[in-house]
């Protein structure tokens, strides 16, 4: 997974989500958004709850129950017309399922330490985290934002080493071309004394070739070029890793 800059709308401090959406990876930790992430490819994109830096995790290291059910609580229900306000110290959750509100009699931490006690995942009193502000402590894992690597698991380096050695092969080749045309527009600017002469001939025949030799190998840097671009695009490698 991997973090970049936040955009100028965060930068200016463009509003975030009050409730940041939770993402639980399979290793037990989770990651905090400001809103859904967007799929593209195998990568969820998304912005970091609440600083807005952008942020990429893969799909296949995400726990989609869990995250489905860390979301159920923090999703803000829609009100109905018909709907009665909850009695005090009630909670209201959002269900997901398409089967209405669900609206709680009890406050929220009661319910969910009844639904460990059911499901047999309560913790003893003595292991459980310590309370703050009057709400239970939960066990959170440290965040830890993870490199983006390509589809064979080549990181950054990888590609801007590679990108490099054409870059430098195509700087080259331009020089070449820039070189041999100065060299054929020299000759033929020589005045009408030695234009024609058999040397000038010789001489401006050479450049000429020259130039033809330069010109291809450029052709070849310029493809090169464009394949090692295309080759990342499939691997899913970040296109400002070859610049």
């Amino acid at each position: 997974m991997t973090t970049r800059e936040p955009s100028k709308a965060a930068a200016s401090g463009s509003p975030v989500g009050a409730t940041p959406h939770v993402i639980v990876r399979k290793d037990g930790s989770e990651l905090r958004l400001a809103a859904p992430p967007e799929a593209r490819g195998t990568l969820l994109v998304g912005r970091l709850y609440p600083n807005g830096s952008f942020v990429s995790i893969r799909k296949g290291d995400v726990d989609e129950e869990k995250t489905a059910s860390a979301n159920v609580a923090t999703a803000v229900p829609k009100k109905r017309r018909d709907a009665k306000p909850p009695n005090k110290g009630t909670s209201i959750f959002s269900n997901r399922s398409g089967l209405g509100e669900v609206v709680l009699t009890r406050p929220a931490s009661e319910a969910a330490r009844e639904l460990e006690k059911a499901s047999g995942t309560a913790k003893p009193e003595a292991d459980r985290p310590a309370e703050k502000d009057g709400r239970p402590g939960r066990d959170e894992a440290p965040l830890t934002v993870e490199p983006h690597r390509d589809r064979n698991g080549n990181g950054e380096e990888f590609w801007r080493q590679r990108a490099g050695e054409v870059n430098r092969g195509l700087e080259v080749a331009e020089g070449n071309v820039a070189r041999a045309k100065k060299r054929v527009e020299d000759l033929q600017s020589d005045n009408a004394a030695v234009a024609g002469q058999p040397a000038w001939a010789y001489q401006i025949a050479q450049a000429k070739e020259q130039l033809a030799i330069a010109e291809e190998r450029l052709e070849v840097a310029r493809k090169r070029r464009e394949e090692l671009a295309e080759e990342a695009r499939k691997a899913d490698a970040f296109p400002g890793w070859l610049r």
